[in-house]
């Protein structure tokens, strides 16, 4: 949990899914992606790849699962 954070990278460990808070999967990926999180004072999130191409925008909450 982190308060006041603009941006975040992860590495995923392993094939990866990014699911909206309700189920929906927004996002599917390999072992290795670097993955770029961007957070928006209106409460959106953008999410982009190593080379800086957009992969997704949404403000729904995001869940991260291997």
């Amino acid at each position: 949990l982190a308060e006041n954070v603009g941006l975040i990278f992860m590495k995923t460990s392993a094939d990866f899914r990014l699911t909206s808070d309700s189920g929906v999967e927004l996002l599917s990926g390999s072992p290795q992606t670097i993955l770029k999180f961007v957070f928006s004072p209106e409460g959106r999130t953008k999410v982009y790849d190593e080379q800086e191409h957009l992969l997704l925008t949404s403000t729904d909450s995001l869940i991260l699962s291997y």
